[in-house]
């Protein structure tokens, strides 16, 4: 899991202390330990959030008498995390996943209420909630979400998109879809270009899968892009979508895969 991971073990580590602070804490107290613990949050992954949820419930659960404080958090009580500015959405992220359904359910709408992106990863896990009408309020506001003005941020938390397609506890698939829909049409392009550049090949294949089922042949960017990508799947993939040359028009100009053949590219 690499660094990332580690920071999420490290998170769990510290939430115990830090967490407990944001409700007896005085105000310099508090602000100093949103600060810390979205610091660490920010260090994450978008992949690595699928640890997230099963980190911090047990970062609380563990020696109850210390963490009490936020182990008893009650749902009237988080709506004052929102009024943490700049680090709400960490701290509302971090309530998003307590053990109290009814927290969890305060802190998935007090997070529907930010549009920036930064409240887009706790939605995703919170759309896999054990608890039904958790789930459906998460997947509202990710519906809610899915327009070419939040492709962007989409394009970012499309690790736990993805990842959506893999859970059994309900049938995500047309929440996957609405978001495919998006990041398919021409203004969301700029966005799903930034996912050529992911460390993660899963994003990068669906992003040059997108690109290449919905562009015109003409348009050599992506294919020259994909066919220079590090991943052999990706490379081959757009050697089948690459022009061949139309002789009967005649077109005798090179096919984008022989050019790369000429110059001895490993495809």
């Amino acid at each position: 899991m690499g660094i990332a991971y580690a920071i999420i073990v490290g998170l769990g580590a510290v939430l115990g202390t830090l967490v407990p602070l944001l409700i007896t804490g005085d105000k310099k107290i508090i602000r100093a330990s949103a600060e810390a613990i979205q610091y660490l949050v920010r260090q994450i992954k978008p992949l690595d959030y699928t640890h997230f949820d099963q980190t911090v419930r047990q970062s609380y659960s563990n020696c109850r008498i210390h963490r009490e404080p936020w182990y008893a958090l009650k749902p009237k009580q988080v709506g004052r995390f929102a009024n943490l500015g700049e680090f709400a959405a960490s701290i509302l992220g971090i309530a998003s996943c307590h053990g109290n359904g009814f927290v969890r359910a305060e802190a998935i709408r007090e997070l529907g209420k930010i549009q920036d992106g930064s409240e887009l990863p706790f939605l995703l896990i919170r759309v896999n909630d054990w608890v039904e009408v958790n789930r459906a309020s998460a997947r509202e506001l990710i519906l809610g979400r899915a327009r070419t003005d939040y492709a962007q941020h989409l394009v970012t938390w499309l690790p736990l998109v993805l990842r959506l397609k893999k859970i059994v506890r309900e049938d995500q698939s047309d929440l996957v879809n609405a978001i495919q829909t998006v990041l398919e049409s021409p203004q969301a392009r700029p966005a799903l270009s930034s996912g050529f550049q992911s460390p993660d090949r899963y994003v990068r294949w669906f992003c040059y899968e997108l690109a290449l089922s919905t562009t015109g042949v003409s348009d050599l960017d992506v294919l020259q892009r994909a066919l220079m990508d590090r991943d052999p799947f990706i490379r081959r993939r757009a050697l089948g979508s690459a022009k061949q040359p139309d002789t009967s028009s005649g077109d005798t100009g090179i096919s984008i895969s022989a050019f790369f053949t000429l110059r001895n590219w490993n495809v």
